[in-house]
């Protein structure tokens, strides 16, 4: 997808951490992400990938004493801006582009009311009276099914339950109608009913505003229900991308292949025997900068003698890519 016609586009974005004596270790290697006005595009992965990082680095939320951040080219809405680490970046938080983090209870201010904070929120980009800003948010509470909004305007966040605190998140992110939503794993800390809620609401959202968004996640089933394409990613590195219904029932690489079948009822199992899972664990940063053939390489049961000694690139298969130096061959199905 090419960025004239997309909302955002980020080219070579590149994340490290700072170690001791002003030495920095890659975190998030040359990611390149498009989304399409009104598209939801997934990003998966397992904890520890660079998923969270990557969409801090945007947002520009990286801190500057501990990270460095830059893109090849930047974009949103066909108008550059500047990635870099710190409170530097070009776009409008809250207004052109706006988040909804992982836990909305560390996420939102404990010592202020929910009321207090959104009136902070709407006042950054609209000036009103305090009456007014008190009814607008109660309006914004009220749309995302919050009942009796005038009241919960008055609580704190430990007083609201884990959905009704996600609907505050989502909330505060949509006051000002922004273009493209990110929203990091919203729906992790929530049981499932009110997981399936959020998302109906979401999604609903979605299509009402024909908003843009990035949805975060380390559950393509969550992906399955929301996201049309999807972008896999492991140790910093994309890895997969395409539409989602291909990735799910024929994905192309190894890493994409273990999470499906680590999906819980993907297939029926016998009574005891335990869930399929990927062997090992994702690498730490310092760990993946030195290795020299694919990330994934260590734990895939499919890895020949080229995978350790050469890094795969992103390669076109069938309208979508995969760096896997198997993908191609008619073995690797």
């Amino acid at each position: 997808m090419g960025a004239a016609n997309s909302i955002l586009a980020v080219r070579g974005l590149t994340v490290s951490f700072a170690l001791a004596k002003k030495q920095y270790v890659q975190v998030v290697d040359s990611l390149d992400i498009t989304i399409a006005p009104g598209e939801t595009l997934g990003l998966v992965g397992e904890s520890g990938c660079g998923k969270s990082v990557s969409a801090l680095a945007i947002m520009g939320l990286l801190p500057e004493h501990a990270c460095a951040a830059r893109a090849r080219e930047s974009s949103f809405g066909g108008a550059p801006f500047t990635i870099r680490a710190g409170d530097a970046c070009t776009l409008a938080r809250g207004r052109d582009v706006a988040m909804i983090f992982q836990d909305a209870l560390t996420a939102l201010n404990p010592v202020a009311t929910i009321g207090a904070q959104m009136v902070e929120a709407i006042r950054v980009y609209q000036t009103m009276a305090m009456a007014q800003a008190l009814a607008m948010a109660a309006e914004a509470l009220g749309a995302l099914g919050i009942p009796d909004p005038r009241m919960r305007l008055g609580a704190y966040p430990h007083q609201l339950s884990g959905g009704m605190r996600q609907r505050v998140m989502i909330a505060l992110a949509l006051l000002h109608s922004p273009r493209l939503l990110i929203a990091d794993e919203p729906t992790t800390a929530l049981d499932v009913t009110i997981q399936a809620q959020i998302l109906e609401l979401m999604a609903r959202l979605q299509r009402e505003r024909e908003m843009a968004m990035l949805f975060i996640t380390h559950d393509l089933g969550v992906i399955g229900q929301i996201c049309a394409r999807t972008l896999v990613m492991y140790a910093g590195r994309i890895v997969e991308e395409g539409s989602t219904r291909d990735i799910l029932t024929r994905p192309l690489h190894p890493y994409s292949r273990g999470l499906i079948e680590s999906m819980p009822g993907k297939r029926a199992r016998a009574a005891g025997e335990p869930l399929p899972a990927i062997p090992g664990r994702v690498p730490s940063p310092e760990e993946f900068a030195g290795l020299q053939g694919c990330r994934f390489a260590p734990r895939c049961a499919r890895a020949e003698a080229i995978c350790f000694r050469e890094q795969p690139v992103l390669t076109a298969y069938d309208g979508r890519q995969a760096a896997c130096h198997l993908a191609g061959r008619s073995d690797h199905a």
